[in-house]
């Protein structure tokens, strides 16, 4: 239901930012070996994004149904097109998010030292690479989009948050 409502609330940004990071942060760190099978639903989980993609669906079948089927893919073309035309921005316009956030980058900053170190040494934990990789692949993703607004900043304090919270471990 979460993810169906994230989908309807902001489109793609949510998942892609959120749920694709970690995934990738969850099979890159190797956290993924220490979950047991047993715990881990594979047909679970599949049932819930299926779930989620059906109700997210809800929305645009509603405009093309309610609209006639051309004002409903000039719609479509029009929003899909502010991807690359509206409010674009250069690759590099996340990486001011250290002043942005404020007093909390000095943490976050602490933490990636430590993390990073931790893991030069080879003494990091499984969780801090995941929230290290996490965080680090939600700031790539944000990136390599090409509208970029400062909201977008948003899903990266989950992971941050947590890889403070691992460092102070």
């Amino acid at each position: 239901f979460c993810f169906a409502a994230s989908v309807l609330s902001k489109g793609p940004i949510g998942p892609y930012t959120q749920l694709l990071p970690a995934v990738l942060a969850f099979y890159l760190s190797g956290i993924r070996h220490e979950v047991s099978a047993s715990h881990v639903s594979y047909k679970t989980i599949i049932l819930g994004l299926i779930l989620g993609l059906i109700i997210a669906a809800i929305w645009p079948l509603t405009i093309y149904f309610s609209q006639s089927g051309q004002e409903a893919l000039r719609i479509v073309q029009q929003e899909s097109s502010n991807w690359t035309s509206y409010n674009v921005r250069p690759l590099y316009y996340y990486w001011s998010f250290p002043t942005q956030s404020g007093l909390w980058s000095l943490l976050g900053f602490a933490s990636f030292l430590s993390a990073i170190y931790l893991w030069y040494r080879g003494e990091i934990r499984s969780s801090m690479k995941f929230y290290l990789l996490w965080t680090l692949l939600v700031l790539f993703f944000l990136s390599v989009i090409p509208e970029k607004k400062s909201r977008y900043l948003l899903p990266i304090l989950f992971p941050l948050a947590l890889l403070m919270s691992d460092a102070l471990r």
